[in-house]
């Protein structure tokens, strides 16, 4: 506050209150201060500029509105503009000179000096302007200190050309002192246009930024509680050119920017106008020498494009930096960044530095950008040349990318999908992603936990009248990349991800009616590239697209140290191409040029419990020669290329596949794209680990020397095989030809040794190994993926299926073969002979120690061994045995019989008869069977509680209510060459009766719950039935007589196994039962003794059923079948009752002997599903006698409410079966 004399402060505050504010020119007198504005209707600009501490003042709730002018205030240094709640500041002008057009201008006229902004609750600047050249709400200028503040308020500036800016910043010298906070809900709301060019002649252009803050000591933008800064430009003219930027902080020594409170900073861009360019910025620094970005609390940065019409570009980016020495950016808390390009040509990069340092510094160039707590970056991008970033840096000495907590970084590019008869259209579709991009990063490192990384790329284009189409996904002029993580010229690469997940999808889709289409994805000609997840490049090599769909390229190369570590983590990597004329390339993990690693320290790529897997398919109608030849595909799970040092590639407990479809295939688990070049690598795998290469639709290699499928195709290295892990392909490995020269042009001395050591199993071809196989080593021979070759010895080149130049084999050395179609026996009695393995040295090893087997372990393969002159070969010979001479049982002989009429080679000599046909073990009748037999014993006994001792002297039965609960244990053994079973059966009954004199009639309901397992684990049988029986007595005294009649229904749920194949089938079952029995009451000392015979008739019916599950058939078709059982027996019941004060105690056994006189075996009727050949299986003859034996006890109250209760035990035998059971029952009488 300065010091005026009283009258001359009263004058002024009289002449602020009549007549508004005043203005002051060069050698004015000062003005009062503070400039207090109260009030409506305020018009007239507040005009110090020469003026020094001046403090203007807008009361709460107050209006200053200025019209035609090129400010509403403007001050000089050390001044203070300060409004109060819910005031507004306002200017609208046509001006249209040369000088800039702001609300707020503060002069700091390069003195020493403190100027501040600041913005209450719900107050408001907005600035309109239609021909000015720059407009802006704040400006702050050469000046020491300049201090911004938003509380709860806004800032507005719309322009219809120019520049226009919301806040800047000028020139400020002194630390800490270039500040913009906005804070509580603030907003800056920036609108531009390009109605005009801001140069004369010049195209119409427009920028727009909310905030600048440039040549200042340090520079900082804080956003929080929910603040916004909004910029958005657009313009409808042709060649105008539309630029946005969220804040613009430039040539700055320090800078910081950061929001939180869910704040956010969104720039827009549109150009709607024919060859319209768009440039977006939610951020963009350059010339600093410190930068820190933090996003906290679900805050946004966004930056959107587009340039709708023809030729139009659009380049957006989160967060842009240039030339700055440090960088460090955060984003935690959900935050987002993220970027979106719509244009012909459309580029969006969420985060992209380029830093060539701080002017004058000889310090390292550092970037790390740092995500967190569920932090999201997505760079989007659509157009027919569309390229897309998450994060990418380059040109930094030190570099470092860090995700955590459930982060996501996503690429998406979309060549966009035209369906176009327009002449004008080149029919040339390109994308291309990256995720993590770095480039010319001299120490990298790449750090992911519990991450997801996604990579979309699609290229897409049709055309309906006369031309020719193409869709491309292949490396872009940007330094974009179809990669997912990509390390481009680097000294030190350390990638590392922890339970973090590689994404990455690539589709290219061309057609034409009247012309050539051609879809690609990769490349493969110029740069070398597959679509990758994972891409380190040791050659710092520039690539870009041009228009018309060629690559160009220039090479560097220098030494490296590269390390890739994946715990927990996989990278999926799927790429298409479908076109007349189509190729896709796509590779898991590409290690490129690497050079300068020692024996001592090699390049690394370790892989722990994580998992790589390619996918490439390539598709297309052949109407025409269009060069490449057939669709083409190459799928490689690791590939590399241009190595000049030791690489070591571990697995432990992981899986690598690789598989490729199309009419020219190549799928490749770890493979040297540079073929010769492809030496010094060592591959480890351990715990588990398998490497698996397939194709599919394939015809041939992708070239005359690759292979379709091998797991490893080197030119040399070691490889090992822990007795855990596996290699899997039509070659296991295949050996590339070694160049004749090194990469300096000298000569090879020698060629160079490919060791494989292996104590698993390999599954697949050698090709020229030093092959080292230990006693757990397993060699596997598949003949019918053998390509064109011809296996049956024949003493000819190239006929033996491992060829090495080497081979140690320890004794206990498995050869295992796989039977099929490709071993040529069809028929038994045929015999084969094949050449397994030739070695360029003599073989190391015994014959007779070395173990020959087919796979499956079929009986009716016989193997041997064949004598040969040479100790270089191993031939193996193979009978097709019949059944007889292999020693299979009748069922599996009928079985046999059937399958050779219906079903393929593989099936008939790779699995065992025995398990081909149904089960006849009669598992599945022991659920009724227990149902039933448990159903007529519990009525049974609740009979004898109503006669004689048994129910008590003092009772007197006239009706009753029981409950039984039953479980049954039950074992048959093998018999009769037929597999056992055990079956539990849990048994729930109810009965409800009445007694009318000697006779008893009534209702039982019975419930069974059964499970059967074979003894051998063939098959299972779930069994739930039901049964309802009505029952009576008769009691003469000296005689008495039972009947019971039931019926029941039943499901089976049936599991058959036949080696690593399951079959399953549901079936429903019926059955109808009697039993009568007939017995005397005789009574010795004080013993109740009841002799008595029985007969029994059971008839049960299972319906047809068809078996589902399994790869290559297998299951059957089971016909209707029904048995019968008719059973007469005798024995007797003791029992004897004690009455006490407090109830009846009666003990009792009964031993019963049945003979079957209907002796009904199993017959099952079956044929192969699809087949029409039927066989009979049989099951064991039955055993006709049969035996039980039971002990209870029953406590029975002397109430006239009558309550027993009865426990029981029982054994059922029969020849190789028994049955134990354990039961209680209560029964209420009334």
């Amino acid at each position: 506050m300065k010091t005026f004399r009283l009258d001359w402060m009263y004058a002024g505050l009289l002449a602020l209150v009549m007549c508004g504010p005043v203005s002051a020119g060069a050698g004015e007198a000062t003005p009062v201060s503070p400039v207090v504005i109260s009030g409506k209707g305020n018009s007239v600009k507040v005009y110090y500029p020469t003026v020094s501490g001046v403090t203007v003042k807008l009361k709460a709730g107050s209006e200053l509105a200025v019209t035609g002018e090129e400010e509403a205030v403007f001050l000089g240094h050390d001044a203070t503009v300060a409004l109060e709640e819910r005031s507004t500041l306002s200017l609208s002008t046509d001006y249209e000179g040369k000088a800039p057009v702001r609300a707020i201008s503060i002069d700091g006229d390069e003195k020493a000096s403190t100027n501040s902004v600041t913005l209450s609750k719900g107050a408001v600047i907005s600035v309109s302007t239609t021909k000015a050249k720059e407009t802006s709400a704040i400006d702050i200028f050469d000046t020491d200190n300049a201090h911004v503040a938003l509380d709860g308020a806004r800032v507005k500036v719309s322009a219809e050309g120019g520049e226009v800016s919301g806040v800047k910043l000028e020139k400020v010298a002194m630390p800490d002192t270039a500040s913009l906070t906005l804070s509580n809900g603030a907003g800056i709301d920036v609108s531009g246009g390009a109605a005009f060019g801001i140069e004369k002649g010049g195209d119409p252009e427009g920028e727009a930024n909310g905030a600048l803050i440039s040549q200042a000591t340090h520079g900082e933008v804080r956003l929080s509680g929910g603040s916004d800064i909004t910029v958005s430009t657009s313009s409808s003219l042709k060649d105008a050119d539309a630029g946005s930027d969220g804040v613009e902080i430039t040539r700055t020594e320090a800078a910081e920017v950061a929001l939180s409170g869910m704040s956010s900073i969104n720039a827009q861009a549109l150009s709607s106008g024919l060859s319209g360019s768009a440039y977006i910025s939610g951020v963009d620094a350059d010339h600093i020498k410190t930068l820190s970005i933090s996003l906290d609390d679900a805050s946004k940065i966004c930056g959107t494009g587009t340039a709708s019409l023809e030729k139009g570009h659009a380049g957006v980016s989160g967060i842009e930096i240039d030339e700055v020495q440090d960088i460090e950016v955060g984003l935690a808390g959900q935050a987002q960044l993220r970027a979106v390009a719509t244009g012909q040509e459309a580029v969006a990069t969420a985060f992209h530095s380029v830093s060539s340092g701080w002017e004058g510094s000889e310090d390292p160039i550092h970037a790390t950008v740092v995500l967190a707590e569920g932090a999201m970056v997505v760079g989007e991008a659509a157009g027919a040349y569309s390229q897309a970033g998450g994060v990418i840096m380059e040109d930094s000495d030190f570099g470092v990318v860090r995700g955590n907590g459930g982060s996501r970084i996503t690429a998406n590019a979309a060549g966009a999908q035209v369906r176009t008869s327009s002449k004008e259209d080149e029919g040339i579709r390109c994308a291309a992603a990256t995720v993590v991009g770095m480039r010319g990063v001299k120490n990298a490192a790449v750090a992911f936990s519990n991450t997801t990384l996604v990579g979309n790329m699609t290229a897409e284009v049709h055309r309906t009248d006369a031309g020719n189409t193409r869709a491309i996904i292949g490396p872009g002029d940007r330094g974009i990349l179809p990669v997912g993580i990509g390390v481009v010229g680097y000294t030190q690469a350390d990638i590392r991800l922890r339970d973090t997940q590689v994404v990455l999808t690539a589709e290219a889709t061309a057609s034409a009616a009247n012309g050539e289409s051609m879809a690609v994805v990769g490349d493969i000609e110029h740069m070398g590239v597959p679509v990758s997840g994972v891409l380190v490049m040791a050659e710092e090599e520039k690539k870009f697209m041009r228009a018309d769909g060629k690559l160009s390229a220039t090479t560097k190369l220098v030494e490296k140290q590269t390390a890739i570590h994946l715990t927990r983590s996989s990278i999926d990597v799927t790429a298409r191409a479908s076109a007349e004329k189509s190729l896709a390339l796509a590779s898991g993990i590409t290690l490129k040029g690497l050079a300068g690693e020692s024996e001592g320290d090699p390049a690394t790529l370790v892989l722990t419990d994580s998992g790589v897997n390619v996918v490439a398919e390539a598709q297309g109608p052949r109407t025409r020669d269009m060069g490449l030849e057939k669709p083409s595909a190459v799928a490689l799970g690791v590939a590399t290329d241009d190595l000049a040092g030791k690489t070591s590639v571990i697995l432990d407990n992981s899986i690598i596949t690789a598989n490729a479809a199309g009419d020219m295939v190549s799928a490749l688990g770890i493979a040297a794209m540079d073929g010769g070049e492809g030496h010094g690598l060592d591959v480890t795998l351990s715990r588990g680990s398998q490497i698996k290469a397939e194709v599919s639709r394939g015809i041939g290699g992708f070239a005359d020397d690759a292979p379709r499928s091998a797991a490893i195709a080197l030119a040399s290295g070691s490889i090992a095989v822990d007795e855990t892990s596996s290699l899997q392909g039509e070659w296991a490995v295949f050996r590339q030809e070694a160049t004749e020269e090194l990469r300096d042009g000298t000569p090879r001395r020698a060629a160079p040794l490919l060791a494989l050591n292996n104590k698993g199993l390999v599954k697949g071809r050698l090709s020229g190994v030093a092959l080292d196989n230990a006693s757990t080593g397993i060699l596997q021979a598949d003949f019918n993926a053998t390509g064109d070759f011809s296996y049956a010895s024949s003493g000819a080149d190239n006929t033996f299926y491992f060829q090495t130049d080497s081979a140690k084999l320890t004794n206990g050395t498995t050869f295992r073969i796989v039977p099929n179609e490709g071993l040529g026996l069809s028929r038994p009695g045929q015999t084969q002979t094949y050449a397994l393995l030739e070695s360029g040295a003599p073989i190391q090893g015994t014959k007779a120690a070395l173990n020959l087997e087919a796979k499956g372990n079929s009986p009716l393969l016989g193997l041997s061994w064949v004598d040969t002159s040479k100790d270089t070969e191993l031939v193996a010979q193979i009978r097709f045995l019949s059944p007889s001479e292999a020693g299979v049982s009748r069922n599996g002989s009928a079985a046999f019989t059937a399958a050779l009429a219906d079903m393929p080679t593989a099936f008939v000599l790779g699995t065992d008869p025995e398990g081909w046909a149904p089960s006849v073990s009669g598992a599945f009748l022991s659920g009724m069977t227990q149902t039933v037999g448990a159903s007529h014993t519990n009525i049974g006994n609740r009979l004898g509680g109503l006669m004689g001792l048994n129910s008590g002297d003092e009772i007197v039965a006239s009706g009753g209510l029981w409950y039984n609960a039953s479980f049954t244990d039950a074992d048959q053994d093998e018999r009769g060459g037929v597999v056992g079973f055990d079956a539990d059966t849990t048994g729930f009954s109810l009965g409800l009766d009445r007694q009318q004199g000697d006779l008893t009639v009534g209702v039982a309901l019975t419930q069974g719950k059964s499970e059967a397992v074979a003894d051998d684990n063939s098959s299972e049988m779930d069994m739930d039935d039901y049964l309802v029986s009505f029952y009576g007595s008769y009691d003469a005294g000296r005689w008495f007589g039972e009947a019971v009649l039931s019926a029941g229904v039943g499901n089976v749920d049936s599991v058959r196994r036949l080696d690593d194949t399951t079959f399953t089938a549901d079936y429903d079952s019926t059955s109808y039962n009697a039993m009568a029995k007939a017995g005397m009451t005789l009574n010795a000392v004080g013993f109740q003794i009841n002799p008595l015979l029985t007969m029994e008739y059971s008839f049960k019916e299972y319906d047809s059923y068809i078996e589902s599950g399994g790869k290559d058939s297998g299951a059957l078709e089971v016909a209707s079948q029904d048995y019968t059982v008719f059973n007469v027996g005798g024995g007797a019941i003791v029992q004897r009752s004690w009455v006490k004060p407090w109830g009846v105690l009666t003990p009792e056994i009964s031993a019963m002997v049945r003979y079957d006189l209907k002796s009904d075996g199993i017959l099952t009727t079956a044929k192969f599903v699809g087949g029409s050949t039927a066989f009979i299986a049989r099951g064991a003859d039955p055993a006709e006698t049969s035996w039980d034996i039971s002990t209870a006890l029953t406590l029975a109250s002397l109430e006239e409410s009558a309550v027993s209760l009865r426990l029981g035990y029982d054994y059922a035998g029969r020849d190789d079966f028994a049955a134990h059971s354990v039961s209680g029952k209560v029964r209420f009488e009334f």
